[in-house]
């Protein structure tokens, strides 16, 4: 709860008073416990989780959790590797018809043109990624079809780059 004053004073600083009501609908839904996968129907957000890799990792178990603890308007979709042990997993949740499969931490360009298709067909709302990988699949997929997309990073590691990969 206090959380959610801290996210309503943000969007008052930002000229965003008009989202303030979805924080009042996400703070009663989840102290309603209405969370998981959404009814069927409905007014509903078609959001695309996408993570480059599904095998052991905090990235795929984070993801994990926060598909188990959706709100009941959001309908998930997953693009990850098929790894075990998490893609399993996620098919679970979401149902293998909203899963879409893309290689373990590499990019390719017929994936990309894949998820585009993929999107389009599911009327994908909104794309979230996990990690630099699924951020470039995501950022990508928003030039070629104007999705918006949110980013959520998992560390950063640099280090071992070259000095012209790290600046890019």
């Amino acid at each position: 709860v206090a959380g959610s004053a801290g996210v309503i004073a943000n969007r008052v600083r930002r000229g965003q008073a008009g989202r303030i009501p979805l924080v009042f609908r996400a703070l009663r839904d989840g102290l309603a416990g209405r969370m998981g996968p959404p009814p069927a129907g409905g007014d509903t957000t078609k959001v695309l989780f996408i993570t480059a890799r599904a095998d052991f990792g905090g990235g795929p178990e984070h993801l994990w959790q926060l598909l188990r603890h959706l709100p009941g308007d959001v309908l998930p979709h997953v693009a990850c590797p098929r790894d075990f042990p998490y893609y399993d997993r996620f098919s679970e949740l979401v149902g293998t018809r909203n899963m879409a499969e893309i290689p373990h931490r590499k990019f390719t360009p017929g994936a990309l043109l894949r998820l585009r298709r993929f999107c389009k067909e599911r009327g994908i709302m909104v794309t979230h990624s996990h990690g630099k990988g699924a951020g470039l699949y995501s950022r990508l997929i928003t030039l070629l079809t104007l999705i918006p997309c949110v980013h959520t990073f998992h560390g950063v590691h640099i280090a071992e780059y070259s000095p012209l990969t790290r600046v890019f």
